[in-house]
């Protein structure tokens, strides 16, 4: 599907968006937004591509407890960012964008999601290494369909070897199609 078509599909599904993905996307938010995990007090700032309806930072502030906050929210839909949640006390900009086109360059960011977005990118590899590059502080990326093995390879052969003293990795299986890749800069 092209990008054209992807926006097309979340505009025409945006009325109902919540009512199909709302169960599902939670559950992906209670695996890997772990405290095990990620230092989740540490975050003050969140891009999330592909923020839909804005699930994300309504889930950390009703479930997680976590306030003054800042999030960068991109997506393809202008239907889906009109009918996002607002939180009371976490900040979003929203920016209508393509995510694989990110106009984010170095800069000091804590979090970056990407739940079930990257099957929609041309080239998801190269934009993993560019995210990696930029010595993201920690990385959430929820892997759906096809190219699960090949990026699960990518990621585990190529980049354990480049940035294992960087990084600590972590999958979490959602399902048997879908899986979580956590990834936290290590101190």
């Amino acid at each position: 599907m092209n990008k054209l078509d992807i926006s097309i599909y979340y505009n025409t599904i945006a009325p109902s968006y919540n009512y199909l993905y709302r169960e599902e996307q939670l559950k992906k938010y209670r695996i890997s937004l772990n405290r095990s995990l990620i230092n989740l007090d540490e975050i003050v700032n969140i891009v999330d591509i592909g923020i839909g309806t804005s699930l994300l930072p309504k889930y950390l502030e009703e479930e997680l407890k976590i306030k003054d906050l800042y999030v960068i929210g991109l997506d393809i839909s202008i239907e889906l960012i009109k009918r996002s949640l607002k939180p009371k006390h976490i900040l979003i900009d929203y920016i209508l964008a393509d995510g694989e086109e990110l106009p984010l360059r170095n800069s000091k960011i804590d979090l970056i999601t990407l739940y079930t977005v990257i099957h929609h990118f041309n080239k998801p590899l190269r934009f993993i290494e560019r995210l990696l590059n930029m010595r993201v502080r920690n990385l959430i990326i929820s892997f759906l369909g096809f190219d699960m093995h090949k990026i699960y390879g990518f990621v585990s052969e190529r980049f354990r070897k480049m940035h294992d003293k960087i990084y600590h990795i972590e999958y979490r299986i959602y399902s048997k199609r879908e899986y979580i890749l956590i990834l936290t800069l290590n101190q």
